[in-house]
């Protein structure tokens, strides 16, 4: 969350603070953490006059701050430091990644390449990833999103889905 919001020496609009705010699921707050430090000091959404809302929390706490002029996902642990980050491809002037979130949690990146869609995940811990799949961009005419773990989509006019938990298909 945002606060604060108002022009910079350059008249650039920015925002003076930023908060991760953790609720419960009925909506009352847990905690509050000031990541305003971390932003600047890592230069995340530094172009954004750090107002950018692409955040992503999983079960853990952790929040997945994505940068899309440096195409990198920043990793924070509940109490605002920095886990890890990465660096994912980028076609040029076009953002690919997209944001999926299981079940269970865990957060997992879809990214465009030349030959397809790559989902992976990225590990919270160490800033290693995993591989999950490649779907040929050919094949798929159509995706419909993510219910529960599975990722529905089309491809040759027949409906797919794809347990991005097991990575069983059917």
């Amino acid at each position: 969350v945002g606060n604060g919001y108002g022009e910079d020496e350059n008249g650039k609009w920015i925002a003076r603070q930023y908060y991760a705010v953790y609720t419960d699921n009925k909506g009352n707050l847990i905690k509050s953490v000031e990541i305003m430090e971390t932003l600047k000091s890592n230069k995340i959404w530094e172009s954004d006059g750090y107002s950018s809302a692409s955040v992503e929390c999983d079960s853990h706490g952790n929040l997945y701050l994505r940068d899309m002029d440096k195409h990198e996902i920043f990793v924070l642990s509940s109490d605002g430091t920095i886990i890890t980050n990465y660096t994912y491809p980028s076609e040029e002037g076009k953002e690919t990644l997209q944001i999926l979130r299981t079940m269970d949690g865990e957060v997992l990146f879809a990214y465009r390449i030349e030959t397809g869609l790559k989902i992976v995940w990225l590990n919270p811990e160490d800033g290693t990833t995993k591989e999950l799949i490649t779907v040929d961009k050919l094949s798929v005419s159509q995706w419909y999103g993510l219910f529960g773990n599975t990722l529905y989509y089309t491809a040759d006019n027949k409906l797919f889905g794809w347990n991005i938990a097991t990575g069983q298909q059917n």
